[in-house]
């Protein structure tokens, strides 16, 4: 007990020096008892493990033109309402098609030309018409 009070005084001291006087070698090992808890992935792919454990998320295809998708749009719904993560394939009004990932938190990436999905759209319920979000993107709030 009296080692661990001696150390926590010693990186106190530390602590509260002002910044011009803390030289390189005042520093303190710390034992904090946590092991590697990731496990050894050998070269495998990240993507891969995920995949492994949690199986590969579904891929839906939907359009914004298209009528009678009552059965996709409830699919759609009830992964959003159940925050599973999903692949969606979406042709515009004028024949564009994206290719969007869902995460579980309902946030959307887009695909970039290098296969990789980066950057946030915006919230799924808010670029899909039939999810009623609070602030529809391309609509104009009334």
């Amino acid at each position: 007990m009296a080692k661990e009070n001696e150390s926590m005084v010693e990186w106190l001291e530390i602590l509260t020096k002002p910044k011009d006087e803390v030289e390189p070698e005042d520093t303190v090992e710390v034992d904090t008892g946590i092991t590697d808890v990731l496990p050894d992935i050998d070269g495998e792919d990240v993507e891969d493990i995920y995949y492994k454990h949690y199986g590969k998320p579904p891929s839906i295809e939907w359009s914004f033109s298209k009528t009678r998708q009552a059965t996709i749009e409830k699919r759609i719904t009830r992964l959003v309402k159940k925050f599973k993560p999903f692949y969606l394939v979406v042709t515009n009004s004028d024949d564009t098609v994206e290719e969007w990932f869902v995460d579980s938190g309902n946030w959307v990436a887009q695909k970039q030309e290098d296969n990789k999905y980066r950057g946030v759209v915006g919230h799924i319920k808010n670029l899909l018409p039939f999810l009623s979000g609070k602030n529809p993107i391309g609509q104009k709030n009334k």
